[in-house]
């Protein structure tokens, strides 16, 4: 048999991390050996995102990128945000700017203009920096062996 329960408070569990939720069944029974249970699980998979939000910047998408890509982010607060494109030398190539509201947010950039390459993108919200690396691939050929 099984049981459905709810847990009676929340709490944060940490983006693309693994958690264990251990549930004890407070009953005196034959067998004590079955009163705990467990369960591991990891974060990448679809968990709802709770009400307050952490400073956070996903890989963008698609990787490799053509000519536009999306930047899913999180902020804590409503601010603005500043992105900005480097090269490998640390050359800003592209900067812009975005209002953001507290939690889940996007940006889509324009990346047509640029080479085929190494970027990096960067996300600045009051003063705490994020940074990830992309690659751009020229979208008149194909490069793939088969």
């Amino acid at each position: 048999s099984y049981l459905d329960f709810e847990v009676p408070q929340s709490f944060k569990i940490p983006n693309n991390a693994y958690f264990t939720i251990t549930a004890f069944i407070n009953t005196i029974d034959a067998n004590p050996d079955n009163d705990t249970l467990s369960l591991t699980k990891c974060t990448d998979l679809d968990i709802e995102e709770d009400n307050c939000p952490i400073l956070s910047l996903s890989q963008n998408i698609p990787n490799p990128a053509y000519s536009q890509t999306k930047v899913d982010y999180n902020v804590p607060e409503s601010g603005t945000v500043v992105f900005t494109i480097t090269n490998i030398t640390g050359q800003i190539l592209y900067q812009t700017s975005q209002e953001a509201i507290a939690g889940k947010n996007c940006i889509f950039l324009n990346i047509e203009n640029l080479s085929a390459g190494i970027y990096f993108y960067t996300m600045l919200f009051n003063g705490q920096q994020i940074t990830k690396k992309m690659t751009i691939k020229n979208n008149n050929h194909d490069t793939r062996l088969f």
